[in-house]
Order: structure tokens, then sequence, then C-alpha cells
């Protein structure tokens, strides 16, 4: 029953352990070591990606414009002439959505169209005037990315560039309806 326990020490291997004693470090680490320990996400922490992120804040948007609208519906028609009459009516905006986001977009730009035509009159005609031309200019740019789109369904850049064109009518209708909603 021979083990390697049982065999003496060196007597210089016994006089150097004998010389070793325990004393504390002249700093402490334990500040520099404890991050590297640490998890970098705490238990129940929920991790969101980009694209779905992108995808939960524009179906919150959607549900946000749909929600305000339903509140304030009302059976007035849209004015032909008006902000909304003239964007509504642009080539390309009821074939332009190509994914389930887009399609979003679409929706609550068509909810939003519907209540800046009931609100616009608040605005003044040179400032009415400006609004038609961005939302013309959008929606040839929108109309344009359609048409890429069905030619090239498979380019990303397209679609990316469709999807940021209905973002930004759509934030240019936010704004307007911010700034024309009659409170009541």
């Amino acid at each position: 029953m021979g083990s390697d326990h049982d065999e003496p020490l060196d007597p210089r291997l016994r006089d150097a352990i004998a010389t070793l004693r325990d004393s504390a470090p002249v700093e402490d680490l334990w500040p520099e070591i404890a991050p590297h320990l640490a998890p970098r996400h705490p238990a129940g922490t929920l991790l969101l990606r980009w694209p779905a992120a992108i995808a939960a804040g524009l179906i919150i948007a959607a549900a946000s414009v749909g929600g305000t609208l339903l509140i304030q519906r009302d059976t007035k028609t849209v004015p032909v002439g008006s902000v909304a009459s003239a964007t509504a009516a642009a080539p390309g905006n009821a074939l332009a959505a190509f994914t389930p986001a887009d399609a979003a977009l679409q929706q609550a730009i068509q909810e939003l169209e519907l209540l800046v035509g009931k609100t616009e009159a608040a605005l003044d005609a040179e400032t009415r005037e400006g609004i038609m031309q961005s939302l013309t200019a959008l929606d040839q740019a929108i109309a344009d990315a359609a048409t890429q789109q069905r030619a090239m369904p498979e380019d990303p850049r397209i679609a990316r560039y469709l999807s940021s064109a209905l973002q930004k009518k759509l934030g240019v209708l936010r704004a307007v309806t911010q700034r024309t909603v009659v409170r009541t």
C-alpha cells in the first residue's frame, strides 16, 4: 500500500515549506476580478435584437394610431384637394407593402391620412402646400421603391429603402396630426 505520501520529503523542500508564512496581499485584487466573474446580463433580462425591436415598435405604433383613430372616429369624408386626398391617391401606395412591417406602416399611414384630412383646416394655406409637396415627394419615392421591389424582390437594399420611405411619410403625418388634432 505504498503511495507517494508515504515517502519522506526531501530535507531541502521540507525546510523551504517551513519558512513559508501566510500574509495579506499588498493590494486588494477583487475589484478587478469580480466584473469578469459576473454574468453579462442579470437573470431575467430580456434581450431584443434590432429587427425584433423595430417590429415591436411598429406594432405598438400601429396599435396606438388605430386606437386613437377608433376613439376619434368621425363619419366625415376627406375633402377633395386636401393633403390626405393628395397622398391617398398617389401611385404605388396600395402596392408598396411587401412585408408585414410594411403592411403595418401602410395601415398606419392610411389611418393618419384620414385624420390629417379631418384636421388640416387648422393649417394655413402655405403650410398645407408645403406638407402636400413633402408628401407627394415621399409618395413618389415609395412608388419608385415599390416598382424596384417588384423588379428585384430579393434585394435587401430596396426593401430597406421602401421601409425607410414609408417611415418618413409616417413621421410627417404624425407631426402634422400632433399639431392639428383638435382637443375635445
